[in-house]
């Protein structure tokens, strides 16, 4: 009986859909969020973009399916954005690849 219960899931071990996380995140900081699909050769690319207070974070991602790598661009975008939160500051970084790649989302500085 024990077998029947262990694989159900709990909030630590459900992962969230990053393109919603995101969202969600935008939303509360009053920021925004936006999504640049192309499709080449049977690869799609998509290319995430958040502006807030001034900086431009933004992560190109590839994979066979435009939903993959708008998750994948989502996540990238979202793990920076949570990081830059952290430690009160940001550092340039570019990226751009495909699935299983590490993230790093480029970062530009506005000023106007």
């Amino acid at each position: 009986m024990k077998r029947l219960l262990e694989p159900l899931a709990t909030p630590e071990t459900v992962e969230h859909d990053p393109v919603k996380e995101l969202q969600e995140f935008c939303d509360h900081k009053s920021c925004s969020v936006s999504y640049t699909e192309t499709h080449e050769n049977g690869v799609s690319s998509v290319v995430a973009v958040v502006q807030v207070e001034g900086i431009t974070y933004s992560a190109t991602r590839t994979g066979l399916g435009k939903f993959v790598a708008k998750k994948l661009a989502a996540k990238c975008v979202l793990q920076d954005l949570k990081a830059a939160e952290l430690d009160g500051c940001s550092k340039a970084r570019t990226t751009s690849g495909s699935e299983g790649t590490k993230c790093n989302s480029q970062i530009v500085l506005n000023f106007s």
